[in-house]
């Protein structure tokens, strides 16, 4: 079941695939100011201060509302929860972006240390 199907639902396991790299590309997509005035993003180099405040503000809701799936998501195991994560590779920057990155950092900072087990 998807995170959002999961709202108000709880399991004694929950497997968390993490299997997409981070925020979502929106290179061409038409913005909205928050006067409600449509632009068209143009490159960083190139943005005008509304421009960049704008995708600046809609990057920030997106990176809250994916943390808040994160959330919904961790709060609904019982007993165990396993987080799978793809190692990103070349993309270390954007490894930092994913849920199994995230929960890693988190669980860390908690104190948590790897186990080795026998196959």
């Amino acid at each position: 079941m998807t995170v959002h199907g999961a709202k108000g639902l709880e399991s004694p396991i929950v497997i968390l695939p993490d299997t997409t790299p981070g925020a979502r590309q929106t290179a061409n997509e038409t913005l909205v100011t928050q006067t409600g005035l449509p632009i068209w993003p143009v490159s960083k180099e190139m943005s005008p201060d509304l421009v960049q405040q704008t995708k600046d503000v809609k990057a920030e809701a997106e990176r809250q509302e994916r943390n808040r799936l994160l959330y919904v998501a961790m709060t609904r195991a019982e007993s165990w929860l396993i987080v799978c994560g793809k190692e990103q590779g070349k993309n270390a920057a954007k490894e930092r972006k994913t849920w199994h990155a995230l929960v890693q950092v988190g669980v860390e900072r908690a104190g948590a240390r790897p186990v080795e087990t026998e196959a």
